[in-house]
């Protein structure tokens, strides 16, 4: 991931915070946001720490076929590369890539079909991954759900 590709996150995440009359503040409360997240995404038993159980099943997949552009997080001077989405869900997504992928990774998936401009990076960890015919198949968890209008633009398009 390099710095435009950082910066990109960062701005989507102020974009969600509240400003309020003071700066500061609204700067702790986004990196307390950004820290629980990435913390979520750490916990590789796939139930946060101190979350009670679940009541609802995980959000339905859906069929996509869709190119997507990956970093790694830990590897800012590595280039990305570009794998299919094949399912995605509210919270997750299924990735085929050449890479090789393996359980709590943590990488940035971007749309690799939409104009940089309206590109809107998101933060995945890889929950579990097998390797198929020479490529990787990689589920994933996101950081943060997708709306359902975000979800019904992804399918559409």
């Amino acid at each position: 991931m390099d710095d435009e590709d950082l910066k990109r996150v960062l701005l989507q995440e102020l974009e969600a915070v509240d400003f309020g009359n003071d700066l500061l503040s609204a700067a702790k409360q986004m990196a307390q946001k950004t820290e629980r997240k990435v913390r979520r995404l750490l916990d590789t038993n796939g139930q946060r720490r101190n979350d009670p159980p679940r009541d609802e099943p995980p959000a339905e997949p859906h069929a996509c076929n869709r190119e997507a552009f990956c970093h790694l997080v830990k590897t800012r001077s590595e280039p990305g590369w570009r794998a299919a989405i094949l399912e995605i869900s509210k919270d997750g997504l299924c990735l085929l890539s050449s890479e090789e992928l393996g359980p709590g990774q943590m990488m940035i998936v971007e749309e690799a079909d939409v104009p940089p401009v309206n590109r809107k990076a998101r933060l995945a960890r890889v929950v579990h991954a097998q390797k198929l015919f020479g490529n990787w198949r990689a589920g994933c968890s996101l950081a943060t759900e997708l709306t359902d209008d975000e979800l019904r633009e992804l399918l559409l398009r």
